[in-house]
């Protein structure tokens, strides 16, 4: 993998180094270290979403527009999940979504979740460690499990007889009736895939993997 132009798969040199030494500092992780996290992320759903499992969406940070949805998965099953309607998540609603988290939270380097009101306010006040919470690498959609989990989440809209005439209406089929119908042994599985997910980022030597 050296001497590849990362530029190709879409991992820049300097992100491919910076996934490579956090995957190291954590290459010592259990199974029963990773089930303390609340794994979270968000996601943006239009009720449209026909994509077949090869096909990949752009992860692209701070798109508005549909649905935006966060949430996170635990090792107890689906956390608490909410949407914002006609608009994004930035830091200050980013904020107000980490009032339910009880856990260590992991954040995706998105600028919502790494602003100086999100950093220096929120985290140090409810006595969080920083520095295992903000040195996730960025633009590492194959790091977070929760991936995984968006899109089963995204198709099941469409078993409904009919489409959401609302984007309130979507919501109350993601949140209400479908995010909760996730089980533990669900969610389990793709937490418990951390340690894998690790040890494939060591042997790219922070260059791209399977997931």
């Amino acid at each position: 993998m050296e001497g590849v132009d990362m530029s190709l798969s879409g991992i820049r040199k300097d992100n491919k180094a910076e996934r490579y030494a956090w995957a190291k500092k954590y290459r010592n992780y259990t199974l029963i270290d990773w089930r303390q996290w609340v794994i979270s992320d968000e996601t943006r759903s239009d009720g449209d979403n026909t994509l077949l499992p090869h096909q990949m969406e752009p992860h692209v940070h701070g798109y508005s527009g549909g649905v935006m949805l966060w949430s996170g998965i635990t090792a107890t099953g689906p956390g608490y999940g909410t949407t914002i309607i006609d608009g994004s998540i930035d830091s200050s609603v980013y904020v107000d979504i980490l009032e339910t988290s009880l856990l260590d939270t992991l954040c995706n380097r998105a600028p919502s979740h790494t602003s100086v009101i999100t950093n220096k306010r929120w985290f140090n006040e409810h006595g969080f460690s920083v520095d295992t919470i903000m040195n996730w690498p960025a633009r590492s959609p194959g790091l977070n499990p929760i991936e995984h989990v968006w899109y089963p989440l995204k198709r099941r809209p469409n078993a409904y007889p009919t489409r959401p005439t609302t984007k309130e209406e979507l919501e109350q089929r993601i949140i209400v009736t479908e995010w909760y119908k996730f089980t533990e042994k669900g969610c389990l599985k793709y937490i418990d895939s951390m340690p894998a997910r690790i040890k494939a980022i060591i042997k790219s030597k922070g260059g791209p993997t399977k997931y």
